[in-house]
């Protein structure tokens, strides 16, 4: 068996203690029970990847991305990566979103939540009281905000939204005309928070819709 230095420095053993190790010998027993080394899943595919906790040698718990691979002679490479970081960061985001959620449906009349590399939009139930429209009458809810905007609006909209990504603001406060059922117009004040990734990149907004005349 063949150890990187990197390893040695990741987990705390020396090269002569994990030459004499496995892979399942790293997890702590928690995930040794739940996320246990298979064989038969490299076997069905090139590759198994993984996020997971092993266990240093002072016992520390670190947070750990896995990527296994079995090599024609029936040997397994497996790549070891922190993620601790990411793990962090990810946290710090749930608790962020969670935390704005709770605020927008104190202060607004509906959520909406736009995952913007599916590019797929869903409201709450609040929307109906706000609008008129039903949820089921909804296909497509990113298209379906774009008709329903003032045509006079939609433009400015469009605009500040890219500015506010290009600037990388967290927080994008709107209003404009929404066509309601009836075939009024509402005047709506939008507030959004804007999530990027590791990279900087836009990948989710969370927003709250408020009935401006309710405001008055």
């Amino acid at each position: 068996s063949d150890r990187n230095p990197a390893a040695t420095a990741l987990l705390g053993y020396n090269h002569g203690e994990l030459v004499t190790m496995n892979i399942g010998d790293l997890y702590c027993r928690r995930e040794a029970r739940q996320k246990s080394f298979r064989y038969d899943k490299l076997l069905s595919q090139t590759a198994t990847r993984k996020d997971t906790v092993f266990r240093r040698k002072s016992f520390r718990r670190i947070d750990v991305e896995v990527t296994e691979h079995m090599l024609p002679d029936g040997r397994v490479v497996a790549t070891i990566r922190d993620i601790g970081q990411r793990k962090k960061t990810e946290e710090a985001l749930t608790a962020s979103v969670e935390r704005y959620h709770i605020l927008a449906r104190a202060y607004g009349d509906t959520v909406w939540d736009w995952d913007l590399v599916a590019n797929t939009k869903i409201y709450d139930p609040g929307l109906k009281k706000l609008s008129g429209y039903n949820l089921r009458q909804i296909d497509n809810a990113s298209k379906w905000a774009n008709e329903k905007l003032h045509p006079g609006d939609l433009p400015g909209t469009v605009a500040a939204l890219q500015d506010a990504i290009t600037n990388k603001d967290r927080y994008l406060k709107q209003e404009y005309r929404l066509l309601c059922a009836d075939g009024s117009y509402k005047y709506i004040l939008d507030r959004g928070f804007i999530i990027y990734n590791a990279n900087d990149n836009p990948i989710r907004i969370i927003g709250s819709m408020q009935d401006l005349n309710q405001l008055q």
